[in-house]
């Protein structure tokens, strides 16, 4: 599978590579054709380019920094672990608490969380905080993504985990195999990354930049106003309070103070329900257009270099998971049978009759199935189970050659492809598997669990088709089963049609 996704990463790099040049390349256009123009035509310059495109900036970077817990989140609200201990009845609650915590740990989220449905328990990476209740004001969000049809949803609340400090969260909808909800999940980030944001942007460029809520009310930014938090509290903005629900997605406005005239870049960000605020003085620019341009120039490339950095690492590591979960087992980490069945059928084209009849290599195949799984669930759970399947197949990958393909088929069932390898020496190998698995049971905690596996093996026929020796094979575990399990059993040399 590497040597196909290869030549795709490698298209993907590409594109990037002409997005980013195309970019910098337009940036570096804008920048010197603003300084070009007369002075005369600044003012209508920094109101339908340069302040917008802060306001775009800023904006991309709330976006960047909203994928990445959006993309956690759904990793946990379609995680095994969740699903099995939720529907088993939530017992030892300390094993979600430390679910929450490493994975607040490893992506470096502010606070992670699941609340239950079936209990109402609020939890959270310090343990147990509450039970939420459809009478208490602030557990309001949880009934609302309960309701709710999307997936998920962004907004900004108090942390309870963290002593009420505001933070962006991640609510997702954790659904069970039917439908049902289960509860919600996901992260939170602190509302310190928007702060940075704010700082950042206002220091660089020398302007006001502030959220504020429909009503009005400056949530983040105005620093050096501290005594102000309202826009109806600022000369030149109290007409914008007063209609600031009926502005648009984004729109430019501009009011009149005794400094002179102050250009607005106004939008809404769905995801928070606040408005980004950006201002400019346009005698500021006026006054510094010469001396700033070679630092707005240097800015601008830097920035640009920097978000691009960001987005192409973002991007890349985003594909590559959406590419290894569409073909690998979640539950062992080895290939699922869709993947599993595209790296057989090129094997299949490489073992294929060459000139005068003759054949280009061996193949054979193991399927493997555990002796009396039913039995390991019925006494020990599903989670044991789970995890019995787990070892096994790290058991098995390691009895293995590095170039032999295994694939979780479905179940306790495991298939194994040995490229180059004879009836005989895939009878071996598969011998070397059952032992393996037999002289290593599974210690989960003080729990201990011996395994054995039943295993059919066969060789390709020449012309034989891919479900015939699937169907060949099958009928060998088959028969290794009926005969008294933890054997193996080489299939027969059944006839056939050559297709």
């Amino acid at each position: 599978m590497n040597g196909s996704a290869a030549p795709l990463v490698e298209r993907k790099r590409r594109f990037l590579l002409l997005l980013s040049a195309v970019i910098l390349v337009g940036m570096l256009g804008t920048t010197l054709l603003s300084f070009l123009v007369s002075r005369a035509s600044i003012r209508d310059e920094l109101a339908g380019s340069t302040l917008p495109l802060v306001g775009d900036t800023i904006y991309s970077e709330i976006q960047r920094d909203l994928l990445r817990p959006v993309f956690i989140s759904s990793l946990m609200a379609s995680n095994t672990f969740v699903h099995d201990w939720t529907l088993s009845g939530e017992q030892d609650p300390l094993r979600m608490v430390r679910y929450l915590e490493e994975v607040r740990t490893l992506s470096g989220a502010f606070t992670a969380f699941f609340v239950s449905d079936r209990t109402r328990r609020y939890y959270a990476a310090d343990g147990v905080l509450k039970r939420v209740a459809d009478t208490e004001p602030r557990d309001e969000w949880f009934f609302r993504v309960r309701r709710m049809n999307e997936p998920f949803e962004i907004n900004v609340d108090p942390d309870l985990a963290n002593g009420d400090a505001l933070a962006v969260f991640v609510n997702y909808r954790v659904l069970d195999a039917g439908g049902d909800f289960l509860g919600a999940i996901g992260v939170g980030l602190s509302i310190d990354t928007l702060n940075r944001l704010i700082d950042s942007y206002g220091e660089t460029y020398r302007r006001v930049v502030s959220f504020v809520d429909p009503q009005g009310e400056i949530r983040l930014g105005r620093a050096d106003d501290a005594d102000t938090r309202n826009l109806r509290q600022i000369d030149g903005l109290e007409a914008l309070a007063e209609r600031l629900a009926e502005v648009p997605y984004e729109t430019a406005l501009s009011y009149e103070t005794a400094e002179g005239e102050t250009l607005v870049d106004v939008r809404f960000i769905e995801e928070l329900g606040w408005y980004l605020i950006v201002e400019q003085r346009v005698a500021t620019v006026l006054g510094a257009v010469n001396r700033t341009f070679a630092l707005n120039l240097a800015a601008s490339v830097l920035i640009a270099a920097i978000v691009l950095l960001i987005a192409h690492r973002v991007l890349f590591l985003y594909h590559r998971d959406l590419e290894q979960s569409a073909t690998t087992d979640p539950l062992t980490g080895t290939l699922n049978r869709a993947a599993f069945e595209t790296i057989a059928l090129r094997a299949f084209e490489r073992t294929g009759p060459r000139r005068g009849g003759r054949r280009s290599d061996t193949l054979s195949m193991l399927f493997i199935d555990i002796d009396h799984f039913k039995r390991i669930n019925d006494t020990y759970g599903h989670v044991v189970g789970d995890a019995a399947i787990r070892h096994c197949a790290s058991t098995v990958a390691q009895a293995l050659r590095e170039q032999d393909t295994l694939c979780r088929w479905g179940g306790e069932e495991f298939c194994v492809l040995l490229e180059g390898c004879t009836a005989s020496e895939a009878e071996a190998a598969g011998a070397h598997v059952r032992t393996a698995v037999e002289a290593a049971p599974l210690h989960d905690g003080g729990t201990s669990v011996s395994m054995t596996v039943s295993i059919g093996v066969g060789e390709l026929h020449a012309g034989e088709s891919l479900d015939r020796f699937l169907g060949r094979v099958d009928r060998a575990l088959y028969a290794a089963k009926e005969s008294g399990r933890n054997r193996v059993q080489l299939a027969g040399e059944e006839a056939f049609v050559r297709e």
